[in-house]
């Protein structure tokens, strides 16, 4: 299809817009970095930091997790 349209000066390939990421963890780290919260971005956040190698400690406050899922269980019912 490109080649077709190689003569009109509107048409060009799209650039690369794949993600690089820009830095990796350092193998001497000694404390890890923290997210807190449990909200899609902090989410996020946390698996860009596994990507690059970190292993960052996500914290949440609020009930523990047995509670968590029966409430959960009682809105689902």
């Amino acid at each position: 299809m490109l080649a077709r349209l190689a003569d009109d000066h509107h048409v060009s390939p799209s650039p690369d817009t794949t993600y690089h990421f820009f830095a990796q963890a350092p193998a001497d780290l000694k404390t890890r970095p923290v997210v807190a919260g449990t909200r899609p971005c902090d989410f996020l956040a946390a698996l860009i930091l596994a990507q690059v190698g970190f292993k960052s400690l996500v914290l949440e406050r609020g009930k523990e997790v047995r509670q968590r899922t029966k409430d959960t269980w009682k809105i689902m019912a």
